[in-house]
């Protein structure tokens, strides 16, 4: 997963593997947070695309909002379906997730004047877009179908969290609705300093809580805590070391008419997109065909056991080949028994789980053939057990 992560592709690696990303062997990968920032460059990779095409069909506003809007709706359309369908797929994959970076966009095409002068009306929007993400952050668990529907939670908090701090004043001075608008709180230097921190937190936060669980597996409060401490330190060095750095380095700032608007209005570039383009899919693709040739390598030398095992694994899932009801979806509360083998048999194995178990059943039915054995399959997406 490491060289997976390193070239932003480990979305696609969790989703070759069907993984959950709230199960409890989560817990054991450092790397599993990565997904997020795959699914997000993955994305910045089509989003000019986007945008090109509506300048090309007719420059402004309305047509890149409708481009934009389009998309989102298919890709949230399609989310809403494989959320139950096919659970990995709606979680993991980049177009099922650009829905909700399309929601973003939308905003920034909301004209200024609309909300400049209704202070009122962006404390409003404000306050209400903090509600739905803590009612987000209170209400979700891993026990509900993620994303579906309650992503809008999050996605459309954040929409009105960042239209509430449209054509604000430049003004520290705040009266009346200024002084209640929840940019006056988000304003805060303790805050604004921890967003500066953000990407190196994010980094830094889940494998600091992935070691610190190895070495003990029952946090108590003061050493979680310890653990926010250390991932805050190593936020704080790793950003004036490197984040800092990187950003400001002279190779990313070119002229500010390097590359034409795509939308009028729009403020120019101020960095060619190609000098960051260019080493970034250099990279990826070093990534990728090192993650490739690791995959290969570390099974160029494993026994014949090993090989049978890991080829029987791959194969498809006797147990959907006979009945797709075997493997109960995410919806289902009950799932359906399933048994192969003679009934007679003398001895019975109960296999159970999710799909990470369903990988299971061909070589374990194939195997109970051969020794006078029967299996029983209590399948279900995205189980706990």
């Amino acid at each position: 997963g490491a060289m997976f992560a390193s070239a932003y592709a480990i979305n696609l690696w969790l989703l070759r593997w069907s993984f959950d990303y709230f199960a409890a062997d989560a817990t054991s990968n450092p790397f599993i947070h990565f997904w997020s920032l795959s699914v997000e460059e993955q994305f910045y990779l089509a989003w000019p695309a986007l945008l090109l095409l509506a300048a090309w069909l007719r420059p402004g506003r309305r047509t890149a909002a409708a481009v934009i809007g389009v998309a989102g709706l298919a890709s949230f359309a399609a989310c809403q379906w494989l959320t139950s369908a096919a659970p990995a797929w709606a979680f993991y994959f980049s177009p099922l997730r650009a829905w909700e970076f399309a929601a973003g966009g939308l905003a920034t095409l909301v004209p200024i004047a609309l909300l400049q002068h209704r202070i009122w009306l962006r404390a409003a929007l404000g306050w209400f877009g903090l509600a739905l993400i803590a009612t987000a952050y209170l209400l979700l668990s891993e026990d509900l179908p993620f994303p579906g529907w309650y992503a809008l939670l999050p996605v459309a908090g954040t929409v009105l969290v960042l239209l509430s701090g449209v054509g604000g004043p430049q003004s520290n001075r705040r009266t009346g609705w200024q002084a209640i608008d929840p940019a006056t709180a988000l304003s805060l230097s303790p805050l604004q300093w921890i967003g500066t921190l953000s990407y190196s937190l994010y980094l830094w936060h889940w494998p600091v809580i992935v070691y610190a669980g190895m070495l003990a597996p029952e946090l108590s409060v003061p050493q979680r805590l310890g653990c926010g401490v250390l991932a805050l330190a190593l936020s704080v060095l790793t950003y004036h070391l490197i984040e800092d750095p990187a950003r400001r380095g002279a190779w990313m700032a070119v002229g500010a008419r390097a590359f034409p608007k795509a939308i009028p209005g729009a403020k120019p570039l101020r960095a060619f997109p190609g000098l960051v383009l260019v080493p970034a899919l250099m990279l990826t693709g070093t990534g990728v065909a090192v993650a490739y040739a690791n995959a290969h390598l570390a099974t160029r030398n494993i026994g014949p056991e090993q090989r049978g095992i890991e080829q029987a694994v791959e194969r498809p899932s006797i147990a959907r080949a006979v009945d797709k009801n075997c493997l109960a979806d995410f919806q289902t509360v009950t799932p359906k028994p399933c048994m192969f083998g003679p009934a007679d048999a003398t001895r019975t194995i109960v296999l159970f789980g999710d799909s990470h178990a369903d990988q299971w059943s061909t070589p374990l039915i194939e195997a109970a053939r051969r020794n006078d054995t029967k299996i029983i399959t209590y399948l279900k997406s995205s189980c706990r057990a």
